[in-house]
């Protein structure tokens, strides 16, 4: 959800993705590592920008074993 907030004082938590609304560019879940985020969003013919930087992490493949405990002997 992207909410706009006024200098107004008024809030818009309902912005539509695409023309009129909002845009996000920047992210790609499947890529690891930091990635800078990009929100814009227009109203009246005017749009405003924001960024904000978000890491992605790796995540292991299903049936990895990324570690093992035990005791073997008799």
């Amino acid at each position: 959800m992207v909410t706009a907030a006024y200098t107004d004082g008024v809030t818009d938590e309902v912005l539509a993705e695409g023309y009129g609304g909002y845009a996000v560019s920047g992210y790609d879940p499947d890529v690891p590592g930091r990635q800078t985020v990009t929100v814009s969003y227009t109203v009246a013919d005017r749009t405003r920008t924001a960024a904000f930087h978000v890491e992605v992490l790796d995540q292991p493949v299903a049936g990895d074993i990324t570690s093992t405990t035990g005791r073997c002997g008799t």
